[in-house]
């Protein structure tokens, strides 16, 4: 349930992102619009409100109280991560990413992201 939960928080991101990144379609590639509009607002997310708006919809939160560096590092790697999905065809990307990301929450934890920052995984509210 809680990757269902992760799947659909970053949903959210993306939609709210795609949003953020119109404008800048008119001065540069929707590509890196779009990845700069991602970047952008998870750091923005993190250094004022805490979290994102995807987890805040679906009800996640941080498990402990990682410091905002974790956070911020934690939203350039999520970004990274994102890269796949804007970049490659989404036939190939999203189950290859998808099964990753479920092979790695049922054996290590978490995701792929938050344990490249050392954060433990986001629990249920």
């Amino acid at each position: 349930m809680l990757s269902v939960k992760r799947a659909l928080a970053s949903a959210v991101n993306v939609a709210v992102s795609y949003l953020i990144s119109l404008p800048l379609t008119l001065l540069m590639d929707w590509r890196a619009a779009l990845l700069i509009s991602f970047l952008g607002y998870n750091l923005a997310c993190e250094a004022f409100v805490g979290k994102c708006l995807g987890s805040m919809a679906v009800g996640l939160r941080w498990a402990g109280e990682p410091s905002l560096a974790r956070r911020l590092a934690f939203s350039v790697v999520y970004t990274i991560a994102f890269v796949p999905f804007v970049v490659a065809p989404l036939w190939l990307v999203v189950p290859v990413v998808f099964a990753v990301q479920l092979v790695w929450e049922k054996t290590v934890g978490g995701t792929v992201q938050s344990w490249a920052v050392g954060m433990r995984s986001e629990a249920e509210r």
